[in-house]
């Protein structure tokens, strides 16, 4: 690949060809993008208008095993030391120490939020935290505590990845934390297994090495970049356009649309990076941040109804997917994922009775089941 090559590209083609998503690697890769730069690149529309600065925090949904951790580790491979890295298991107590300690700049990264972040009560801390943490600010910040008294910190410039399955996402974080902002702030990217697509092997190019070694020179460079972002008229007037013209959020997805324009503008610079350090976003960079921005919007609604539904409601939703993801399911498949025979069997009766499923009898009887039912999502 010729070496001044668009950094994206560059990317996709080192990764090669294997069973990651796609759409995993491009945003590992636009966040490790942002980590490099931190705060200290921004873009104004205005002149009294607050700095934007380009971080991110970005979510892979999806099942076990469908490589958010192989997406997550190729984008490890590119960082530097001046890159500050906090990788695994941390509480927001453990962080708001890694700050008070001078380090306020840094990529968060969490490849399994289930075991990294831990249970329902310390996830909704951290999300409520990270929340506050998302948008930069000018003075420093503080934390009180018990055996310490005021810790005071630098004004935090936090890029995040994590990893996580749709389940544990909503079971671990409440309604009242996604209320409070932190999927409008976030990007979920999600990715389902892909059976007829599946790589044996994965496949580098012969270039590989020399990609890999151009990839974190330019990085490296990124590390050293400072100064304001400025859009061409043109990529303002087409931004402006898009920004009177967009649909009108679906209901739970007004805190993501209140700050869409901001995304896009993250996202513009992040794109301008991939093609070269002037600091100009032009029209490419603009439709670039605006495509993302949809693909956002594509896969956060599942999520941000998962989370806000009730137990039945959810129990229902995931019993009707994995029975349309797999075409024809055992009961007893459904309940070796993590429900009581019981409460699937009431809400597979549901499902049934309401017509979104077919139960087709077996004539044999297994311990003290009557019969063995398959259902089939219709």
């Amino acid at each position: 690949m010729r070496a001044d090559s668009n950094f994206l590209d560059m990317y996709l083609h080192a990764t090669g060809i294997s069973d990651v998503p796609p759409q995993y690697t491009r945003w590992v890769a636009l966040t490790v993008i942002a980590a490099a730069v931190e705060d200290r690149v921004w873009a104004q529309k205005a002149a009294n208008d607050p700095r934007v600065i380009p971080n991110l925090y970005t979510i892979l949904t999806g099942p076990s095993g469908v490589s958010k951790g192989r997406a997550i580790g190729f984008g490890m491979k590119l960082l530097n030391e001046r890159i500050h890295l906090h990788y695994g298991s941390a509480t927001y107590k453990s962080l708001v120490d890694y700050m008070v300690a001078g380090n306020s700049r840094f990529l968060l990264v969490m490849p399994e939020l289930a075991s990294d972040m831990g249970g329902r009560k310390l996830a909704d801390m951290m999300v409520k935290h990270l929340t506050e943490w998302y948008t930069a600010f000018d003075q420093k910040m503080t934390e009180g505590t018990r055996g310490h008294g005021l810790l005071e910190y630098d004004p935090p410039t936090i890029n995040a990845l994590f990893g996580t399955t749709t389940e544990w996402l909503v079971e671990s974080i409440s309604k009242e934390a996604v209320a409070s902002g932190f999927f409008g702030r976030s990007i979920v990217i999600n990715a389902e297994y892909d059976f007829q697509n599946m790589v044996y092997e994965t496949t580098v190019p012969p270039d590989y090495e020399q990609c890999l070694g151009e990839l974190k020179r330019r990085l490296r460079e990124m590390t050293h970049m400072k100064g304001e972002f400025k859009l061409t008229a043109a990529a303002k007037e087409l931004d402006k356009y898009w920004f009177h013209t967009r649909r009108e959020p679906k209901p739970g997805m007004e805190p993501f649309f209140q700050r869409a324009a901001v995304l896009v503008l993250k996202l513009a610079m992040l794109m301008s990076l991939t093609d070269g350090f002037n600091l100009v976003i032009d029209v490419a960079h603009i439709e670039a941040a605006h495509t993302l921005v949809a693909e956002i919007r594509q896969y956060l609604p599942h999520v941000m109804e998962e989370c806000l539904a009730d137990p039945v409601t959810r129990c229902y939703r995931w019993v009707l997917r994995i029975a349309g993801s797999r075409g024809r399911t055992n009961r007893k498949y459904l309940t070796s994922l993590g429900r009581t025979l019981g409460y699937s069997r009431n809400i597979i009766g549901e499902a049934l009775i309401m017509g979104e499923m077919e139960g087709v009898f077996k004539n044999k009887r297994i311990g003290s089941e009557d019969y063995v039912y398959y259902i089939e999502a219709k």
